[in-house]
């Protein structure tokens, strides 16, 4: 059975202590259809099913960067992760748990096309409030223009959701800062 749980990680130059970690989970769906999508050749290795992670795996690589100096977690995946909403859950739930051991990350982040977000009311009001109790501090939206039906093109969509209306429910239920 594949397990979940894909880590990069970023050093401080010159320190060797860690700055930042990123997990990558979920099951490796994706809802766009990017011509340079990285992630592609990584979903061999992703869980066929959503709620699947390694829970060891994961526990231990957050517990040992964190205490290698990393602050910042990040939630990635080799295709959408909103698409794998528990195995997200079960992430946070589990990083929310080491708080326990003293492992804090002052900031966990998602990223995300905003697809999902945008376009599914159920999901918006079932996961961003209950990420956002387990951590969740950012949702970074990776998208590529400012207007929609550039996005579509550049996704491979018929229609990407109006930005306005995916950072709206964004900071409406997870009170997210805005960057200027």
């Amino acid at each position: 059975m594949d397990k979940g749980g894909g880590f990069v990680h970023e050093m401080m130059e010159g320190t060797g202590e860690l700055k930042s970690l990123s997990l990558f989970v979920g099951t490796g769906n994706c809802n766009a259809n990017c011509v340079h999508c990285a992630g592609k050749i990584h979903r061999k290795y992703a869980p066929k099913e959503d709620g699947i992670i390694d829970e060891d795996l994961i526990r231990k690589t957050v517990r040992e960067c964190y205490i290698k100096g990393a602050r910042s977690l990040s939630i990635s995946s080799s295709g959408e992760p909103t698409l794998s909403p528990l195995s997200v859950t079960k992430a946070l739930k589990l990083i929310h748990d080491l708080r326990n051991e003293g492992v804090n990350y002052s900031r966990i982040n998602l990223y995300s096309n905003g697809i999902v977000i945008g376009k599914d009311k159920n999901f918006c009001d079932k996961y961003l409030g209950l990420w956002k109790s387990l951590g969740l501090t950012t949702i970074y939206l990776t998208i590529h223009d400012t207007d929609e039906k550039n996005n579509a093109s550049v996704y491979g969509i018929v229609d990407y959701p109006p930005l306005t209306k995916i950072i709206s429910k964004s900071t409406q239920l997870l009170s997210l800062r805005k960057f200027r």
